[in-house]
């Protein structure tokens, strides 16, 4: 009797047990909490009228079901009912979502903050170095880049523009490298084009009320390069920075690319100050061969964006050793060096013009 009881009272309660089981596990942990003490409870009330005798406790398994049934239909009223819990989590969701993107938002500031604080310990930095090293120089202002308007992509055709002829020259920086002539008194200080070259390379100076620096790259035996060298054979300028603790960069040229067209590259390579610039590379350039002419009109690419032109890979800091791959450049025919005065002396000049932001 005892055992026939408790098999179909186990068996009763299992089906009923599985089919509350799809509720969800919330609620089996509470209804296998209950029914212990339901049996707690009526064995403790049992044994009070006398229904135990000796060590055996006999619970009626209809009793006991009908306790258990109406403990969980309790309990499914509330948050085990399904669609309530649904609401209640995606409440929850919602709320956790929003936090997230607060926290995500003091994040982000956090890093601009950081950014901006890191740029002015860099601009300190130089500063002090330039003080210890003897070097004083003018603060930079933000400077309005050179308009794109009229120059386009370059192709195998020229791009001729007029000559950029320097207005006034900026006190605050003096070339490291060259030496300036002692007999400067006797040009043109407008247009004649050695007295530019002379005073102005590898030196930052202002153009048209902008800042830029400027780089002269002397190219001799020309005649012979673009008539006998093979169409891939390169020739690199040496390095140069374009200001104090500054990018390091460097001009490349192909005199017989394809057996007919002269091409300019532009690219950075590693610099003793890296660590402490801005990646990537962001300051607007471009390259011109001079016209010698009395009333020049020099060879201009237009005006390269790092920003807007190829990926940042090729901007990115330098490697060890390594040159960045160059990714701009300025194409045209051989032919057209030997039209007006580009060539003067069996040489043509090509000159960089990098734009100065707020580097310095």
């Amino acid at each position: 009797m005892h055992e026939t009881g408790t098999n179909s009272f186990s068996h009763q309660f299992g089906k009923r047990e599985r089919a509350r089981m799809s509720v969800g596990v919330r609620c089996w942990a509470l209804f296998t909490i209950s029914v212990p003490l339901t049996v707690f409870a009526d064995a403790q009330a049992l044994r009070q009228e006398g229904g135990i005798a000796g060590t055996e406790c006999r619970i009626p398994s209809q009793e006991l079901l009908s306790t258990a049934q109406s403990m969980t239909s309790q309990l499914l009223q509330g948050v085990c009912n399904p669609r309530e819990l649904d609401d209640k989590l995606s409440g929850l969701e919602t709320m956790v979502s929003a936090q997230m993107n607060v926290l995500k938002t003091m994040i982000l500031n956090m890093e601009d903050k950081l950014g901006s604080q890191e740029m002015a310990f860099k601009r300190q930095y130089r500063r002090i170095l330039s003080l210890l090293t003897g070097r004083t120089e003018a603060p930079f202002q933000n400077l309005s880049q050179r308009g794109n308007s009229g120059f386009h992509d370059e192709t195998a055709l020229p791009r001729v523009y007029g000559s950029d002829t320097l207005q006034e020259v900026s006190d605050s920086f003096q070339s490291s490298i060259i030496d300036q002539p002692k007999n400067l008194d006797s040009y043109n200080k407008v247009s004649d084009r050695r007295y530019e070259i002379e005073t102005h390379n590898n030196t930052i100076t202002t153009l048209r009320g902008q800042r830029v620096f400027r780089f002269y790259w002397n190219i001799s035996n020309i005649e012979y390069k673009i008539t006998h060298w093979g169409s891939r054979r390169s020739l690199r300028s040496d390095n140069f920075y374009i200001f104090q603790y500054g990018y390091n960069m460097y001009m490349r040229i192909y005199p017989r690319q394809d057996r007919k067209n002269f091409y300019i590259h532009v690219g950075l390579t590693p610099g003793q100050y890296d660590h402490l610039l801005d990646w990537p590379f962001k300051l607007k350039h471009y390259v011109s061969v001079l016209d010698f002419s009395e009333e020049p009109d020099d060879i201009s690419s237009r005006v390269w964006d790092p920003q807007e032109l190829c990926s940042g890979w090729n901007w990115r800091r330098p490697q060890q050793s390594q040159d960045n791959f160059e990714c701009v450049g300025l194409g045209f025919p051989v032919e057209l060096l030997r039209s007006r005065n580009y060539v003067r002396g069996d040489s043509i000049v090509i000159r960089l013009t990098v734009y100065l932001d707020t580097q310095l």
